[in-house]
């Protein structure tokens, strides 16, 4: 295993995953110097020098990939201070990498829920209204279930208007299943 160390910056860190890349590292993990305890003796130890251009280069093709909400959510966890940081940044880069080459060598797309999983090509036309019309008809059926199920355990002698007012406002009734 090799460990990558960097002196803390967020430039730092970038020119750390740039060294991973550029070396081919595969078993790596990168760590802040300030933070850094030498767990395995056996671990190669190797210090980066931070370069903003290398950093810039790693950041522009993030913004490529991931869109500049992207990177900024790489930049909440680096300042997050999570003791696992550089590498939750480095599986993330790692990801965004695969599915750009993914998307330009596949050249097709996944459309995915918890049931089923299809392919397609983006040359093709995809239905989108088969998709909402099957989601459309299981949501009218939970409702369904919920209207009976409400139906039954309410107890009409026991209605007491002013508690239920005040646990949910007549303004948010027309998003109630059960008022309908």
């Amino acid at each position: 295993m090799t460990t990558l160390l960097y002196d803390g910056s967020f430039d730092g860190l970038f020119t750390a995953i740039f060294e991973v890349f550029e070396y081919r590292y595969k078993d790596v993990e990168i760590a802040s110097s300030e933070r850094f305890h030498q767990e395995n003796i056996f671990a190669e130890i190797h210090e980066v020098i931070t370069q903003p251009d290398k950093s810039e280069r790693v950041l522009n093709k993030l913004e490529q990939n991931i869109g500049k909400q992207g990177v900024y959510k790489l930049l909440k966890v680096f300042l997050s201070e999570d003791p696992d940081l550089e590498n939750l940044i480095l599986s993330a880069v790692r990801q965004s990498v695969k599915k750009a080459e993914i998307n330009i060598l596949g050249n097709y797309g996944l459309l995915y829920n918890l049931n089923d999983c299809e392919f397609f090509y983006p040359d093709e036309k995809l239905d989108l209204n088969h998709y909402q019309q099957k989601f459309h008809d299981e949501e009218k059926g939970y409702q369904l279930l919920w209207q009976r199920y409400f139906t039954k355990t309410n107890i009409v002698e026991r209605k007491n208007m002013k508690l239920h007012i005040q646990h949910v406002p007549k303004r948010y009734w027309k998003y109630l299943t059960e008022k309908w």
